[in-house]
């Protein structure tokens, strides 16, 4: 993807997959969401459950969640959580590193006792066995010598629901529920023009506010939706020599990237039709435009390739 940074002038990829930390966006639903679930952190909710739709943000927040907790929590974060139990609890062992030993059901009472608070958070959480699952309930429901609840909490980080074990499992239970939301189209907007500025380093408009809009129609507002719709948008750009992104290319892009074609409706052919005979009146102009299937989003192409002569033409008398 070198080809967007060269011909943009960018310092850094704006949309990769695995982007540097330093250009994450902490969007409006990302805060919400932290926020939301550090009030059921303080409320000493024993289970908790973050969702949302498939590339919404959902390790995202936990990263950042595992960032800002600190104080005097003990944090461990799994990603895929597939193993085998006595693999998951050396792993969260060796992140956790407590000071009343090895993580056990004992170290979580003095850890609690010692006004120490233990998080174990895992992401992909759908991927636990039923054997994990049989594993933990020890560990909710968990208490102090005295009775009271011990400050040991779990967050599991999923996706839709599935026929996974985890979902059958949680409906047994009354997780408190936290669900990361789609941006909004200007959410969407401000985090586009956000991650282009940073990787430019100035404030060139390499994607027009109408453009972002259009991503955000198109992908639902889903960020990793939206990072791979403008990846393609400033490639299909970089491609054709444009120095910034609008919002043909958006569409021309999204036509590309997903492979769908559609037939256009009477009414579009009609129009087509008296393009190319507008197009016609002129002398050594071509009335060049696509077939009656092009690629869904081509046609604002069609038109602007089909009218491109005529425009010249106009330019020079």
């Amino acid at each position: 993807m070198s080809r967007i940074r060269d011909h943009y002038g960018l310092q850094a990829e704006p949309f990769a997959p695995d982007p540097d930390p330093r250009y994450l966006v902490a969007t409006r639903p990302i805060r919400a969401a932290l926020s939301a679930l550090r009030q059921r952190v303080e409320d000493n909710s024993r289970l908790i459950v973050v969702t949302g739709e498939r590339g919404v943000g959902k390790s995202t927040l936990g990263n950042a969640f595992h960032r800002a907790i600190g104080g005097g929590s003990r944090v461990a974060k799994v990603v895929y959580p597939s193993g085998r139990w006595a693999e998951l609890r050396d792993e969260i062992d060796d992140q956790l590193r407590l000071d009343s030993g090895p993580f056990s059901k004992e170290a979580l009472q003095q850890e609690s006792q010692a006004g120490r608070r233990v998080l174990v958070i895992f992401d992909q959480a759908d991927r636990i066995t039923e054997d994990t699952l049989s594993e933990l309930e020890p560990y909710l429901a968990l208490q102090s010598p005295d009775g009271s609840p011990i400050q040991f909490q779990l967050v599991l980080i999923v996706g839709p629901p599935s026929q996974a074990p985890l979902y059958s499992w949680l409906e047994t239970r009354s997780p408190a529920t936290i669900e990361l939301e789609p941006l909004g189209e200007e959410e969407t907007v401000r985090y586009i023009q956000r991650r282009l500025r940073m990787a430019a380093g100035d404030e060139r408009e390499i994607m027009t506010e109408e453009a972002a809009a259009e991503v955000h129609t198109r992908s639902g507002g889903i960020p990793a939706a939206i990072n791979e719709l403008c990846t393609a948008a400033l490639e299909l750009g970089a491609e054709r020599g444009s120095s910034f992104v609008a919002v043909g290319l958006v569409r021309e892009a999204d036509g590309e990237r997903s492979g769908k074609r559609k037939v256009l409706s009477k009414d579009a052919q009609r129009q087509i039709e008296v393009w190319k005979q507008q197009v016609g009146l002129y002398k050594n102009t071509p009335a060049e435009t696509t077939d009656n299937e092009i690629e869904d989003g081509n046609l604002d192409q069609t038109v602007e390739r089909a009218f491109a002569p005529f425009v010249e033409q106009q330019s020079r008398s």
